[in-house]
């Protein structure tokens, strides 16, 4: 570089990735820059979107600043959710408190840098539900219905002689 002028290139992407958790425990729903930033750039804001069961349209519902962290476009703020990142280390970290099922979908963290822009990142969440199981007698069939987190729905239906049972 002292003889010719040299290139630098600055490469720097934010990780998340899946998360699956069971349903009324918490996420950990990760969003961290990875790699090194150029000199001039700088972390403006870290924002959060949401596609639901619940939210069914792109949701915008939560920003980070170096100086605030609020919630947006809602009534009233969702408090299920927490910051567990650090604005200075570039971490959008969020943890969800107390999941349900409707919270299952994409999350997308976005980290804008002045001046180059947007990099953001994927989160899927998985919710693994509860499973109810019920059963009916309908003359001489048995049909049962395996309810899992209310999206699997399977039935099965057995004549009762094929069964073997005890008296």
């Amino acid at each position: 570089c002292l003889r010719n002028p040299c290139l630098f290139v600055y490469v720097s992407q934010v990780t998340g990735g899946s998360v699956t958790v069971e349903l009324g425990v918490s996420a950990t729903l990760p969003c961290k820059l990875a790699g090194t930033l150029a000199k001039d750039e700088t972390l403006e804001q870290i924002s959060w979107q949401r596609l639901t069961k619940e939210k069914t349209k792109l949701d915008n519902f939560f920003t980070i600043t170096a100086t605030a962290i609020r919630f947006i476009n809602g009534l009233e703020p969702d408090t299920r959710f927490e910051y567990a990142g650090r604005f200075s280390d570039h971490d959008g970290t969020l943890r969800l408190h107390n999941v349900s099922l409707k919270d299952e979908g994409t999350y997308t963290c976005i980290l804008t840098f002045f001046p180059t822009g947007n990099k953001q990142t994927n989160i899927p969440l998985r919710v693994l539900g509860m499973v109810t199981l019920s059963v009916m007698y309908v003359e001489r069939l048995v049909q049962i219905l395996n309810v899992n987190a209310v999206k699997n729905w399977r039935m099965l239906l057995w004549d009762l002689l094929d069964i073997p049972y005890i008296l």
